[in-house]
């Protein structure tokens, strides 16, 4: 019977390698859909093969895709360096993937390292299409889908109005967004699968009073989201009668010891417009108060 190393030279292969693919085809114990972070799932998994063999630490495994740093690994884990899409799959390969798992591991770094909103809700989309990601985190998703889209945001706030009638056509005609009768019937079991819309004794429906998780499973996408959305939204209602939005802006130069206190400053005058809003009743129509104060400079090099 011929040897190991005569089957490696027989197939014209390095016998390293031979040695590499066979130790880390071993499957993983652990369920990689549960995760909303790949560095995180690489960490758990490291952790799960050193403990079936000692000699799989970090440098071990950077040695074996190929990498001059030994600390590269760690660096990727604590976030301090993007995985690179030649990588990936490398070390998809070597923590023992299947093709299945690899395909959502590949998704899951897209959507950790994407730098832009638009880029973030395209990756989620590619990560929607993987039936487990979904199941798992379903909760996480209806989350963002609430922050994200402007007619749930609003369906939350006009069940409070005196006037409001569970009725499809009766919601698109008050809503300033289009909205067909299934966006409207799926917004409303969405915000009741959140907790964030309840039924009285007789089948209305309330607003119930729950901190909005954002979906913090996530990352800050859904805010993010929900900001781009509202910013565009106030563009388009300056073209409303000035009686019924108001918009004031300021440009001032600062220093930086300043902009917490500013900050501090909005966030009061928020908490007293929120004050007034639940002394006033009945409620007539939903509002929406956005609030930006950004730079328009750069920071100078090596400002903190």
């Amino acid at each position: 019977m011929a040897s190991f190393f005569q089957l490696c030279t027989l197939f014209s292969l390095p016998f390293d390698h031979q040695v590499s693919t066979m130790v880390f085809m071993k499957r993983t114990r652990l369920t990689i859909y549960e995760y909303t972070d790949f560095r995180r799932f690489i960490a758990d998994r490291l952790t799960e093969l050193h403990v079936e063999r000692s000699q799989y630490s970090r440098r071990y495994i950077c040695r074996k895709l190929g990498l001059a740093s030994n600390n590269y690994l760690k660096l990727i884990i604590e976030g301090q360096r993007r995985l690179t899409d030649s990588l990936a799959p490398k070390l998809a390969e070597i923590l023992g993937l299947s093709d299945r798992e690899t395909e959502f591991f590949l998704d899951l770094v897209g959507y950790n390292q994407a730098r832009t909103t638009t880029a973030k809700n395209k990756a989620l989309n590619d990560l929607r299409l993987h039936r487990r990601f979904v199941q798992v985190h379903q909760l996480a998703i209806d989350a963002f889908d609430y922050f994200a889209d402007p007619i749930t945001v609003a369906m939350r706030e006009l069940v409070a109005l005196e006037d409001f009638q569970e009725d499809p056509d009766w919601i698109s005609a008050r809503l300033r967004q289009p909205a067909t009768p299934r966006q409207i019937r799926a917004a409303i079991t969405k915000l009741e699968r959140l907790g964030l819309l309840a039924r009285d004794p007789n089948g209305r429906l309330h607003a119930v009073d729950a901190h909005q998780d954002s979906g913090a499973q996530l990352g800050s996408a859904p805010l993010r989201t929900y900001h781009v959305n509202m910013l565009r939204l106030a563009g388009e209602a300056m073209e409303l009668p000035p009686t019924t939005r108001y918009y004031q802006g300021l440009t001032v130069s600062i220093p930086g010891s300043a902009y917490e206190r500013i900050v501090a400053q909005v966030q009061k005058a928020v908490e007293e417009v929120r004050s007034i809003v639940d002394e006033a009743r009945p409620c007539e129509h939903v509002y929406h108060l956005e609030l930006a104060f950004f730079p328009l400079t750069k920071r100078r090099e090596g400002e903190r």
